[in-house]
């Protein structure tokens, strides 16, 4: 979920989430909402399947990482 981060970061989200397409779904806000509305949106509304794991991720800390997803999966293998 992109909260409104603007052309300057989020243009390469589509890019790194390309071998991904089939799994994830991106939403882009016009207007920052803030952490706890994307938060309830996203568990509430759109991951209702029990086996969806839900990431929070913040963009200059995760998702520059090329490694991010092997270690979302490990983390959902140890039962985080």
């Amino acid at each position: 979920m992109d909260d409104a981060s603007g052309a300057n970061h989020n243009w390469n989200y589509p890019i790194l989430l390309n071998k991904l397409e089939n799994k994830t779904t991106l939403i882009r806000h016009c207007h920052n909402v803030g952490r706890m509305p994307n938060f309830l949106l996203a568990i509430k509304e759109i991951c209702q399947a029990p086996q969806t794991l839900v990431a929070v991720l913040d963009q200059d800390d995760c998702l520059m990482q090329t490694n991010i997803i092997d270690q979302l999966l490990d983390a959902k293998k140890k039962g985080c």
